[in-house]
């Protein structure tokens, strides 16, 4: 499954080049900026301003994108036109990680995005998706800040779910990641997930089983 790349630009023909820039990801492209929240749902490596845009600029759009409860903490890097000092200390001033001039090459913009995402998934301790968050540095759960007590397997299944929304994942992709190289039985992986769902009493989502395809992490319905 491909990294997904997330570009906002009102321009089609700009979003249509990076998109080219970047072939090795999934990238998903909107013009609207005020679509952030939809972003967000896709679970993103990386996520791309562009600087100015009519509706809302790129840092405008970078503070709405932080403080959403749905981000999830990737690398959010800005991009213009323009390459003067000004404008790269002020973006990186307001918080990106990166600042790509679109007189830069294909080749540099490919290794600088490759190295932020690289160095996000390799370093990544917090997983986080509505009210719930993990840290798996302190392998703590919480929700809505009130930690919740799960078990270490319990974390690792939520984290395996986490990582991989939307998607599902088949049985045997979860038993894999949790138990490599042992054989576990069906009512074992049953278990751990029926605690799960019982511990999350307000969170948005739930774990639901996909008949024929596996687990996934679904809104619940109202």
């Amino acid at each position: 499954m491909k990294d997904k790349v997330i570009l906002f630009d009102d321009d089609i023909a700009n979003l249509n080049l990076y998109k080219g820039y970047l072939s090795d990801y999934e990238c998903i492209t909107f013009m609207n900026p005020f679509d952030f929240e939809k972003a967000l749902d896709l679970n993103p490596e990386m996520i791309i301003l562009d600087v100015n845009m009519p509706l809302l600029s790129g840092p405008e759009l970078y503070q709405k994108i932080i403080k959403h409860h749905h981000y999830n903490g990737c690398p959010i890097i800005f991009i213009s036109a323009s390459s003067s000092d000004e404008t790269l200390l002020k973006t990186l001033a307001e918080g990106g990680q990166d600042f790509l001039s679109r007189a830069m090459g294909q080749q540099e913009i490919a290794y600088r995005t490759r190295n932020l995402i690289e160095y996000f998934k390799t370093n990544r301790s917090v997983f986080k998706l509505a009210e719930v968050k993990i840290d798996m540095k302190s392998l703590k759960a919480y929700e809505n800040e009130t930690v919740v007590e799960l078990t270490l397997t319990e974390l690792k299944i939520l984290k395996e779910l986490l990582i991989n929304h939307p998607k599902n994942l088949t049985r045997k992709e979860i038993t894999e990641a949790i138990w490599p190289g042992l054989k576990v039985q069906d009512n074992t992986l049953n278990t751990h997930v029926s605690n799960l769902r019982g511990k999350f009493e307000r969170w948005s989502y739930e774990i639901q089983h996909i008949k024929n395809q596996g687990l996934q992490l679904c809104m619940k319905s109202s």
